[in-house]
């Protein structure tokens, strides 16, 4: 039986966003990206023409999207379509954890900024994407093992977690006595985040910039 915060073993979540929040589509618009970047190597299978799954919401318009994570609470993974309910996404997950070593594994380019990144795929639809950029194909390899090594042992979590929005506050002037000056200022914080983020540009692409 799933547990809400498992310790010391990686764990599945499920987090529950509206089609029209900022934040489905950012992470609409990244999973899309990498979709669309260029291919620098394919493990696992044969090259082929992949395929986006298509998102699907309630009649509310709420969309559950599945989250890979580590021990320590660090995204690795995200699902590759959003689903109406969590007993689809859940039902998804466990079929994917299942064929974790048969998943193929694209590892692609973003040839604007030289970052890279993977994408898992159950034959030509996509599973799972990567849950950020990374700096080097290096990366990349260790960043994709841990992932098929610990969506095969994860444990799923029962609670839903429901996204904030994300809040738009102007930031205050240096000379504003209430700023605190260990902290850098930045036009958009997550709301009821503790700092502010430093690499607004990196947020607004990916919606999980640095702090």
């Amino acid at each position: 039986m799933g547990r809400r915060e498992p310790r010391g073993t990686p764990y599945i979540r499920f987090n529950l966003l509206h089609e029209d929040s900022d934040r489905y589509r950012v992470w609409a618009a990244f999973r899309d990206r990498l979709m669309a970047a260029p291919e620098v190597a394919v493990e696992g299978g044969p090259a082929a023409r992949v395929r986006r799954a298509k998102d699907t919401t309630d009649e509310q318009g709420t969309i559950v999207l599945w989250r890979l994570m580590s021990s320590n609470h660090r995204e690795i993974a995200t699902s590759g379509a959003g689903f109406p309910t969590v007993d689809a996404a859940r039902a998804h997950a466990e079929v994917m954890m299942g064929r974790a070593s048969r998943l193929i594994a694209r590892q692609v380019v973003d040839g604007v900024q030289e970052r890279f990144a993977w994408t898992l795929h159950n034959r030509t639809v996509v599973a799972l994407i990567a849950g950020r950029w990374h700096p080097s194909r290096r990366d990349v390899v260790v960043s994709l093992a841990l992932a098929r090594e610990t969506l095969a042992r994860a444990d799923v979590v029962e609670t839903p977690i429901e996204t904030r929005p994300l809040a738009v506050v102007k930031p205050r002037r240096r000379d504003d006595p209430r700023v605190d000056r260990r902290l850098s200022d930045a036009p958009v914080i997550e709301a009821g985040a503790a700092r502010p983020i430093k690499d607004i540009r990196r947020y607004n692409e990916l919606g999980r910039g640095s702090r």
